[in-house]
């Protein structure tokens, strides 16, 4: 039955993929699947639900994804826990952005969430209360939410999937169209084009990113720095360029950081994986 959600998902995803409706229709697939995995009491299950760098954003406290797994996976006995749709929008390609009613942690209330798609995947990556109580209480410094709030995070989330998407299947025609004419990628001993790149890099290059840091330059162009394999097969440290367009983003540059330090670097970042974006196959 669980395979039978999965397929019907993913044939949903890639019909509708920017449709209004449709984005109702897959997170109405993924809520009743959310459900089944909940009932299940799997915690490998409901940890798989939410991605690495998931953080739910609360009126008080914020909470990642170990521990929502772990409430979730703690409910008391008899909790009758349900999201129940609001509203859903594509917010960039295969990032939907929903609002549900929540029941069964406490008070009901209403949340705000991010849905990332990925290739056969589909993970909670982002979730806010909408609305908040005012208690009057001494003035606090206010917990800042992560950067993803400014969607800026979640567009070199998504081109990143979609460009380890298109590494791993060796597709030089939309390498081509994600990689602009001019793109240099300056490495430690050599200079590559966007050709020569995509000719370089190893098999399975980009498998998993570790994305370290990103910065606006200003409304269309944002630089972003991972972690990843490099066009010598080995993990280096990179930072990209990332302009962006109608048809989502091109990069028009890339730079390796750190050369002698950067497999060093990799192999530390491997030991704590809450900071991993695990792009899936």
């Amino acid at each position: 039955m669980q395979f039978l959600v999965f397929f019907c998902l993913i044939s949903v995803i890639n019909a509708h993929v920017w449709n209004s409706d449709g984005s109702d229709r897959i997170v109405s697939q993924f809520i009743e699947m959310f459900a089944k995995t909940l009932s299940s009491q799997n915690r490998n299950a409901i940890c798989n639900l939410f991605d690495d760098q998931y953080v739910f954003v609360g009126c008080t406290r914020q909470m990642n994804k170990e521990l929502g797994t772990h409430l979730l996976t703690h409910l008391p006995a008899g909790t009758q826990f349900s999201f129940q749709l609001v509203k859903s929008c594509y917010k960039h390609q295969n990032v939907i952005e929903f609002s549900a009613n929540v029941q069964g942690l406490g008070a009901p209330f209403q949340a705000q969430f991010l849905l990332v798609l990925g290739r056969g995947t589909f993970k909670l990556t982002y979730g806010t209360m909408t609305v908040c109580q005012q208690v009057p209480v001494a003035p606090v410094a206010p917990v800042a939410p992560p950067a993803i709030v400014d969607n800026s995070q979640v567009i070199v989330v998504t081109f990143l999937k979609q460009l380890e998407s298109v590494i791993y299947q060796k597709d030089f025609q939309r390498f081509m169209q994600l990689v602009a004419d001019g793109f240099i990628w300056q490495d430690c001993s050599a200079k590559y084009d966007r050709t020569q790149t995509i000719i370089s890099l190893p098999n399975g290059a980009c498998q998993t990113s570790k994305l370290l840091s990103y910065k606006v330059v200003d409304s269309s162009c944002i630089e972003y720095t991972v972690i990843t394999k490099g066009v010598q097969g080995t993990a280096v440290k990179v930072q990209f360029t990332l302009h962006l367009n109608q048809n989502g983003g091109q990069l028009t540059g890339a730079k390796t950081l750190e050369c002698s330090m950067a497999q060093n670097v990799y192999n530390n970042g491997n030991n704590n994986n809450n900071n991993q974006y695990a792009l899936q196959q």
